[in-house]
Parts: C-alpha cells; sequence; structure tokens
C-alpha cells in the first residue's frame, strides 16, 4: 500500500511540478534574489507593534516559534538592522518572558497536544531555534537549561538513548538534537563543564548509529533510507560541532543522502518533497562535500528544484499543493500553497548550505551571502568536518 501510494503520488503531481520547473528555470534565482525576496516576505510577517512575527502574512498571532524563525532567517541573510535596536529589544523580552524554571520556554498561544511530549515539534524542539534566534539578537537564555542537564533519570547516557532508539528510531534521533544541543550550549556558553561527559557518552553512540544507519541506506528501499537520511540529519549536526568525521563514514553518508534525491532534484520518497526531506539531504551533502566534490551535481540539481517551493510573494511553501499545519497547532498553520515563516526559513537555510558548498568546491571559498550561527544545531556551519 506505501509502494502504491507513493506510484499515484508520482503519477499524478509530476506533470504538475514538471510545469512549475519550466517556470522557473535554472539560473533565474540566485543567493542575491532568494535572500531578497524571503526578507520581504519575513517582514510582511512581523507583527505591528513590531515585538515578534506571525506564521503567515495573514496570520494576527504572535509567536516564539515563528519569531525564532524569522531571527534566524534574517541573521542568516544579514538584515537584522532592518530592524530597529528597540525592535530587537523586544523580540527578546517577549521570548525572555516565556522561559519557565525548567529552562524550556512555552507560549501560550501554541496550544498543542504534544508541545510537552513533542520532539518534532514541541517545547524542547523549540529551545535550539531560541538559542539561534538570541544569539542573533546578541542576548542569552536567563535561566539555566535543567530539562536537558537532567533529562537521564539516573539512566546512563547510553542506557537513555539505547531505550529512545528502540521505541522510534527517527523520533529518538530529533531528541537527541534537541537535548546534546542544550547540553553543548550549556557547556560552551553557559559555563555548565559537568555537561562534558554526558555529551561524550551520546557522541560515542550516535556515531555508532550513523555508521549503521549508512551502510544500512546502500541497500535498503526507498521509504527506508529515507528515515535513515533523515536520522543521521539529526544526529550529525551536534557530532560535527564537537567532531571530526572520517572521510569513510563521510563518503557513505554523502551516498546514502544523494540516493534520496529524485529526478527532479528533490528529496525523499516522492517528487513533491517537504521542506524537512529536502533539507536533510542538502545538508549532509553539503557538510560532507570534501569527500567527493562531484556532489556538486547533486546540490546544483538541488539548487535549481528549490524555487518551485517559492511563492510570488517571497515565501516558501512546505509542501507544494497541500496545506499545512505544524504540532497541530493552529497558530502555525498555512493554507494550499499559502508561504510560511517555518517552510520560509528551512528552505532558505537548504539553499544556502548547497549554495556555500557549490562556492567552496568550484571556487575554493564560501559564499560570502549567508552568515551562519555560532550555535551548535540547525544553522551550524563547521570550518572543518572532514579527517
Amino acid at each position: 500500500m506505501q509502494s502504491l501510494k507513493r506510484h499515484l503520488k508520482n503519477v499524478f503531481f509530476a506533470p504538475q511540478l514538471d510545469r512549475l520547473i519550466k517556470a522557473n528555470p535554472a539560473g533565474t534565482h540566485t543567493a542575491a534574489s532568494i535572500s531578497a525576496a524571503a526578507f520581504d516576505f519575513v517582514m510582511s510577517c512581523k507583527s505591528p507593534a513590531g515585538d515578534g512575527f506571525c506564521f503567515t502574512s495573514r496570520s494576527k498571532t504572535v509567536d516564539i516559534y515563528s519569531t525564532s524563525y524569522a531571527i534566524a532567517l534574517l541573521g542568516l541573510i544579514g538584515r537584522l538592522d532592518s530592524l530597529s535596536l528597540s525592535e530587537r529589544k523586544a523580540i527578546a523580552d517577549r521570548i525572555h518572558a516565556l522561559q519557565c524554571d525548567d529552562g524550556l520556554y512555552r507560549d501560550p498561544n501554541l496550544v498543542s497536544p504534544v508541545a510537552e511530549t513533542g520532539q518534532g515539534w514541541g517545547w524542547m524542539h523549540l529551545l535550539p531555534h531560541v538559542l539561534i534566534a538570541l544569539d542573533y539578537l546578541e542576548d542569552v537564555p536567563h535561566k539555566p537549561l535543567l530539562y536537558a542537564l537532567r533529562a537521564f533519570d539516573q539512566l546512563s547516557p547510553e542506557d537513555w538513548y539505547s531505550q529512545k532508539v528502540e521505541k522510534d528510531q527517527l523520533t529518538a534521533s530529533n531528541e537527541f538534537m534537541n537535548v546534546v544541543t542544550a547540553l553543548q550550549y550549556s557547556r560552551d556558553f553557559a559555563g555548565a563543564s559537568e555537561a562534558a561527559p554526558t555529551i561524550s557518552s551520546l557522541l560515542d553512540v550516535a556515531e555508532r548509529l550513523v555508521h549503521q544507519y549508512a551502510e544500512g541506506a546502500r541497500n535498503d528501499n526507498v521509504f527506508l533510507r529515507s528515515k535513515h537520511v533523515k536520522s543521521i540529519y539529526h544526529l550529525i549536526p551536534n557530532m560535527i560541532y564537537d567532531r571530526t568525521v572520517s572521510p569513510a563514514m563521510a563518503a557513505n553518508i554523502r551516498s546514502a543522502a544523494e540516493a534520496t534525491q529524485t529526478k527532479r532534484g528533490s528529496f525523499g520518497t516522492t517528487v513533491i518533497a517537504d521542506a524537512c526531506e529536502d533539507i536533510d539531504s542538502i545538508y549532509l551533502i553539503s557538510l560532507l562535500i570534501d569527500s567527493d566534490r562531484s556532489a556538486t551535481k547533486t546540490l546544483n540539481a538541488a539548487t535549481a528544484y528549490l524555487p518551485v517551493n517559492s511563492n510570488s510573494d517571497g515565501g516558501f511553501v512546505f509542501r507544494r499543493f497541500f496545506p499545512f499545519c505544524y504540532g497541530q497547532c493552529p497558530a502555525l498553520s498555512s493554507d494550499k500553497d499559502e508561504s510560511n515563516l517555518f517552510a520560509t526559513w528551512f528552505r532558505v537555510l537548504a539553499y544556502a548550505f548547497a549554495d556555500n558548498a557549490i562556492q567552496i568546491a568550484e571556487h575554493g571559498a564560501p559564499s560570502k551571502a549567508w552568515r551562519f550561527s555560532r550555535m551548535p544545531g540547525y544553522q551550524f556551519w563547521p570550518q572543518v568536518s572532514i579527517a
């Protein structure tokens, strides 16, 4: 049944996608044009009071998720100066007001049954985004991130994570990123040196799993391969923040990620990839490109495809032809083919990773268009990742 649904989606949507690709030929969009258009969309989502951002340009509810996306994107494209000092302070103050004693940020405007327990969405998933936003705002959390320092319930880090993986590999990888990002931040920016041994133990586990997932992806069917690549994506950012990756592992990971690319340049199990499927593979290929410069062919195909997901307002959709609701949360909903801040941030970030890697491979220097984050996690670009 899963394969049949995949086949039907490809048959139905491929012609529509081809028309969009034809209307957006390769080379039409550049880093500069994508950044400028995305900037216009971000500013259309700003609240009248200037103290935050809404999920879409028609939304009226300011929320911490959308605000974090907006600040991360403005930081990435070097346009934070478009916000006045008073606006930046008001945004930081709004974020600080939502932090709880356990270190997590909880927004009453984001009501969802998965907020407390979710890993792909929710307060634990939100934290790495807030850290990026606060850093671009030249600010820091006001309270320690205690939830991460106390996450293990008297289990060893290895046993804690092994139990998570047994329940659900992909969810476990999300939780790994959420927790380890908080631990690495606590160690490096908040003086919590006691987090170091736990981080090291978790990275040892992750390294073994990445090897296992990358090896398995070679022979998996399209669905398992995609699941393995998504899982690797959530483990690698924190690994490369602390460690180098061997050339052999880098080549295996890149090969697995490249194998998820469709003939249209998208990634995942169907031609109409969502923003997560695209960035998961693009990130892995981009950061590990030193292992094989031929990866630029894959990335060029990806950057030619990505604008298919852009709209005339400068924003991007999560998945073309479909509506979107994030985390079962009404405030984070967009209509069919409507731009939203999550998709716009994530798809521009995917383009930035690919563009940066292409520039390094073809010209020997990174792109000057992007200002990546120094925070561990989503928006971090390592200077050296393979050794």
